[in-house]
C-alpha cells in the first residue's frame, strides 16, 4: 500500500501482508508528523454482503496472506551449519569502505556469503539477477541521495515469494535502531542507526530471531484455522 504524508508530501510503501492488522496511524520518518491510515482510502465502498459471502472472502484473504509467507525459515542457530556451497547469501548495499568492512565481517560471522554493491545503480542491477537471504541498505549514496529508497522500492516490488525470503535491514543516520514504526513505513524488516553499526551482528541476530517468532505465530494460527472452519482444498498449494 502506498501512503503520502500530508505535511511533507513524501510517498512511502507499506507492505501490508507482513502485518495482521494495520495501525491507525504511523509517524512519518521524514517530518515526524502522524499519518492517519484510513481504511476508506484502500477499500472501495461496496453494498452490504451476506454472512456466507463474507466468510468466503475472509477465507480467501487468509489463504492469500499465508501464500505469501515462506514455508521454511532457518533458525538462527542453524545458520552456521551450512556447507560452503549452500551458504545463505547476503548483499550489502553500501558505498563507504569503512562500513563495508564492518558489515562484511559481521555478517560473515553469521554464516553468510557476502557480496557488496558500492552504488545504488549496481545494487538495483544485482537485485534483478540474483536472490538473497539478507540485504542491508544504506539510505544515501553519493551517486543518488534517494538511492536507498529506490533499492527498498525495488525489493518490495519483487514477487511475494522472493520478497518473503529476504530479511532487509535499512541503515540510516536519521533512524533509531529497531524502530518498528519506520521499518513498517519503509517496507524493511529492521532499521539500524549508523552509530550502532559495530553492533550489527547482535542487532541482526535479534531482529531475525524476532522475525522468525512472528512467522511461527502466523503458522500456528494458520494450523488452528485449518482445523476449524476454514479448510484449504487439496489442490490449493501454499
Amino acid at each position: 500500500m502506498k501512503i503520502q504524508c500530508q505535511s511533507c508530501q513524501k510517498l512511502f510503501v507499506i507492505d501490508e501482508s507482513k502485518y495482521p492488522k494495520l495501525p491507525e496511524s504511523v509517524k512519518c520518518p521524514n517530518c515526524k508528523n502522524q499519518i492517519t491510515l484510513s481504511q476508506k482510502e484502500n477499500v472501495k465502498e461496496s453494498p452490504e454482503i451476506n454472512e456466507e459471502l463474507a466468510a468466503k472472502i475472509k477465507e480467501e484473504l487468509i489463504k492469500e496472506i499465508f501464500s505469501l509467507l515462506p514455508l521454511n525459515i532457518p533458525r538462527k542457530k542453524e545458520r552456521k551449519n551450512y556447507i560452503a556451497d549452500d551458504k545463505p547469501k547476503a548483499l550489502i548495499c553500501e558505498d563507504e569502505q569503512m562500513f563495508q568492512e564492518v558489515l562484511k565481517e559481521s555478517i560473515g560471522r553469521l554464516g553468510y556469503e557476502v557480496e557488496i554493491a558500492p552504488s545504488s545503480k549496481m545494487a538495483l542491477e544485482i537485485l534483478k539477477r540474483n536472490e538473497y537471504d539478507l540485504v542491508t541498505v544504506d539510505n544515501r549514496f553519493p551517486d543518488d541521495p534517494e538511492g536507498g529508497f529506490k533499492i527498498l522500492n525495488a525489493i518490495n516490488s519483487l514477487p511475494p515469494e522472493k520478497r518473503r525470503k529476504m530479511f532487509v535491514a535499512f541503515i540510516s543516520a536519521d533512524l533509531a535502531t529497531m524502530d518498528t514504526n519506520s521499518a513498517f513505513v519503509y517496507g524493511a524488516n529492521l532499521t539500524v542507526a549508523k552509530k550502532d553499526i559495530k553492533k550489527i551482528e547482535s542487532i541482526l541476530s535479534q531482529g531475525m530471531e524476532e522475525n522468525e517468532k512472528r512467522y511461527r505465530t502466523f503458522f500456528e494460527v494458520w494450523e488452528e484455522v485449518k482445523r476449524s472452519e476454514y479448510i484449504i482444498p487439496p489442490n490449493n498449494k501454499l
